[in-house]
C-alpha cells in the first residue's frame, strides 16, 4: 500500500549546494503559518532566503518532490492542505471512516469537557446512527447498541395504577 504522508519542504541554496528542508511552522493568531526562509540545519536555525516551496510525498518508498508555483508561504500552506485532502479522498474508504470516527470522539469529548450533557447525548445518538458499525455488535464509537427506545424515555417511565 502506498504511503499517503505529504509534507511541505523549502528547497534552498546552501553553502553545500541545493538541499530540501522541512518547513518550520508557527502559531499566529490561531492559525499555523510558515516561517519563510528559516530552516533548521544541524539543529540550528538558519535563514536561507533564496529558494522555493515543494510538496514531498512518497511513492514506493522513494521521496517525490512537486514544486509549488509560488513562493508565498500562505499559498504554500493552502497547496499542502489541498494535497492532503486530495490524497485522503483518493484513499481507502476505511481510512476516511477512521478520520470521521476520530473527529466524532473528539467532538463528544469536547462536549463533555464543556459539560454540555444534552449536546453530548444528542451527538452520541446521531453519530452512532451516522457512522455505521463495521462488526455489527458495536457502534462506530465503540459502545454497544442498546434497545430501540431513546435513552431519555427509560428514566421517565412511571408505573400507572388505576384509580378506582
Amino acid at each position: 500500500m502506498r504511503n499517503r504522508k505529504i509534507g511541505l519542504c523549502w528547497y534552498t541554496k546552501t553553502p553545500r549546494g541545493w538541499r530540501h528542508f522541512p518547513v518550520l511552522f508557527e502559531m499566529h493568531h490561531g492559525s499555523m503559518q510558515v516561517k519563510h526562509g528559516l530552516v533548521k540545519d544541524k539543529g540550528e536555525l538558519v535563514e536561507y532566503p533564496q529558494g522555493r516551496y515543494e510538496l514531498r510525498t512518497y511513492t514506493d518508498g522513494r521521496k517525490v518532490y512537486a514544486p509549488i508555483e509560488t513562493c508565498n508561504p500562505t499559498h504554500a500552506v493552502i497547496a499542502l492542505q489541498k494535497a492532503k485532502r486530495v490524497a485522503l479522498a483518493a484513499g481507502d474508504p476505511n481510512i476516511r471512516l477512521a478520520v470521521l470516527k476520530n473527529a466524532a470522539k473528539a467532538y463528544i469529548a469536547d462536549c463533555e469537557a464543556r459539560r454540555a450533557m444534552e449536546a453530548t447525548a444528542q451527538a452520541k445518538l446521531v453519530l452512532n446512527e451516522f457512522l455505521p458499525s463495521q462488526s455489527g455488535k458495536r457502534t462506530a464509537l465503540g459502545q454497544y447498541r442498546g434497545p430501540a427506545e431513546p435513552a431519555g424515555r427509560r428514566a421517565c417511565r412511571v408505573k400507572r395504577t388505576s384509580a378506582g
